[in-house]
């Protein structure tokens, strides 16, 4: 609803936007409109930075039911993207997929240990 607002008053949206707002509903664990977010940002031919990963392995980890498995595939799909991984992506990444898989995922992605 507010990115709807942002665009009937002329504002596009940016990756900051996307980001700050994703990151609000992470800390609830709500991982499926951050999901919703990252379509509408990629419909709208923004690319997913570091920011936005961290807060959607954030709120994989953070849902009653921990999603490992979409958080290991994001992470996955960031790195074979480009997306830069900061400590605080690789701390999400660690809370939604356990210490050891993260480390391999880390290696996997290009990331040295």
């Amino acid at each position: 609803k507010i990115f709807e607002q942002m665009q009937s008053s002329g504002i596009r949206p940016n990756a900051f936007a996307y980001a700050l707002l994703a990151q609000s509903l992470a800390h609830t664990g709500n991982w499926v409109e951050v999901e919703k977010l990252q379509r509408m940002m990629m419909n709208a031919g923004i690319p997913m930075d570091e920011h936005f990963l961290y807060a959607l392995l954030l709120a994989y980890s953070r849902n009653r039911t921990q999603q490992p498995q979409r958080a290991e595939a994001a992470f996955l799909d960031a790195r074979a993207k480009g997306v830069p991984v900061n400590k605080h992506v690789l701390c999400s990444l660690r809370r939604a997929v356990g210490r050891a898989r993260c480390n391999q995922l880390a290696w996997k992605g290009g990331i040295p240990p």
